[in-house]
């Protein structure tokens, strides 16, 4: 795997800016169940303020934060943030920018490919086309970043 250092251009207009969506793949080596709803409330509370819960099963869950508003020309809108369901992990399509993404796992992510057999996709952004702007910088960037539990 690469060691390459890779750096955003920012003069390049049509590279996503910051207000769009952002996605997170979770690797686990095995089948991991949603949450429920009050643990998921709970623990997201305790990071970015209130949320609403406005969609929960097995297959998906998704928050309103209500103290991060993404401002449109017509109005405004909480961030919203999903989790989705578990689901089968291949490993594949993994090109040297994403594999660089592992910041905190690095020397640990070529075993993490190896072993890891699920994924969960967790993001965020403005409701709708994911070009708003949030005043509070809840959503980021796009891409996936790729994280192990």
């Amino acid at each position: 795997m690469s060691n390459e250092v890779f750096q955003q251009n920012l003069d390049d207009k049509k590279s996503p800016r910051p207000g769009g969506p952002y996605i997170i793949q979770m690797l686990f080596k095995e089948p991991v169940p949603m949450p429920d709803k009050e643990k998921m409330t709970a623990v997201m509370e305790q990071h970015i303020g209130a949320v609403e819960c406005f969609c929960h099963d097995k297959k998906t869950a998704g928050f309103a934060a209500l103290e991060h508003i993404a401002e449109f020309q017509d109005g405004k809108a909480p961030v919203q943030l999903m989790v989705m369901g578990c689901n089968r992990f291949e490993g594949k399509g993994f090109d040297d920018f994403l594999m660089s993404q592992m910041w905190d796992c690095m020397e640990d992510r070529e075993r993490i490919f190896r072993e890891c057999r699920r994924h969960r996709y967790a993001g965020g952004g403005t409701p709708g086309s994911g070009t708003g702007k949030s005043r509070h910088g809840l959503s980021g960037c796009t891409g996936r970043t790729v994280s192990h539990l």
